[in-house]
Order: structure tokens, then C-alpha cells, then sequence
């Protein structure tokens, strides 16, 4: 009898460790759900707390980008383009810059927002060089076009020599920021 009541205390036994560790995984697992929850919840905060801190790309300075981690590069392109162009209208002209490629403005235009309206300069079409002329957004061949048509003629004279240029569409675009003063003033 002795062995039958041991033999039924190690089976009891037994019993009582299955079941304290299949209530140990499931508070495991449950704890693990917490702490996903948890994380997704700090991730979140995380990302409307770097939404809030993204730059304004027309007043930040250079320190602030490379804080930002911003390559130095790309850093002065941005003060640069600011200073020829009076500043950023949309997000998207960070591309005009050299150096951002498709991968790079990806990551960097998730840094920057604009705020407010910036003063955008005008444009001297007949002292812009190939620079200029790309940071105001005008496409290769309308560079080249430009500059064919300045070396054949000296000079953009007036709205109508810009429009045998452009397209309509895009002189539209341009008219009201393209000046014609003299390469030589």
C-alpha cells in the first residue's frame, strides 16, 4: 500500500508542476502582450513627439540640421538655396538640391516642415547660372534651352523671349518672378 501512495504522491506532484508551469508561460505571454502595448504606446508618443520637434527648414540654422543628422553637405545646400532663392515653398524642393537623391530625401524630409510663407526672390534670368537656375526648379533641357538662347542673343530681353522658351504652362509658372536686367549692369 505504501508504494501505491507514494506512486500517487510523485504523480500528484507531477500534476501540480505541468500545471505551475503552464500558469507561468501564460502570465509570461501575457506580460509579454503588456509589454508590446506598452512600447507601442512609447513608440507612438515617440513619433508625435518627433513630428512636433521637425525643423522649419527656412529658419534653421546649420547647427541645428547637423544636431539633427543632417550631413554638413547637404546642411549648406540648404543655407545655400535659402540665400539664392529667399527660401523653401514646399518640402518637396529639397530635391533641387545636389546630394538629396531619392533615398536620402526620404529620410531628411521627415525632418523639416515650413511655417508660414517665405519671401521668394526674383530671378535674374540673364545673370542665373546653371545652379540658379536648377534651385528656381527649371528642368536640364530648359537650362540648356536658357542658355542657348542668351549665348545666340546676349540676352533675355522681356517676357516674350522667355515665352519662345518656356512652355506656356511654365512660363506661367515663372513670369511673375523672372527679371531682365542687363548682364552687363
Amino acid at each position: 500500500m505504501n508504494k501505491k501512495i507514494y506512486k500517487l504522491i510523485i504523480f500528484l506532484i507531477f500534476l501540480c508542476q505541468i500545471s505551475f508551469s503552464y500558469s507561468n508561460e501564460k502570465n509570461n505571454k501575457t506580460n509579454e502582450k503588456e509589454d508590446v502595448k506598452q512600447y507601442k504606446i512609447i513608440e507612438s508618443k515617440n513619433m508625435k513627439d518627433h513630428k512636433e520637434s521637425q525643423m522649419d527648414i527656412n529658419n534653421v540654422t546649420k547647427e541645428e540640421m547637423v544636431a539633427y543628422k543632417i550631413s554638413i553637405k547637404i546642411a549648406n545646400g540648404i543655407l545655400e538655396y535659402r540665400d539664392i532663392t529667399g527660401g523653401f515653398d514646399d518640402i518637396s524642393e529639397l530635391k533641387r538640391i545636389k546630394g538629396v537623391g531619392p533615398a536620402s530625401y526620404n529620410i531628411i524630409s521627415k525632418q523639416f516642415k515650413i511655417i508660414g510663407k517665405n519671401n521668394k526672390k526674383n530671378l535674374n534670368i540673364n545673370k542665373a547660372d546653371i545652379t540658379n537656375l536648377t534651385y528656381y526648379g527649371f528642368t536640364k533641357v530648359e537650362i540648356i534651352d536658357i542658355q542657348k538662347y542668351i549665348k545666340q542673343n546676349r540676352r533675355i530681353r522681356n517676357n516674350l523671349d522667355l515665352m519662345k522658351i518656356l512652355s506656356k504652362k511654365r512660363y506661367e509658372e515663372y513670369k511673375s518672378i523672372i527679371i531682365y536686367e542687363n548682364f552687363n549692369k
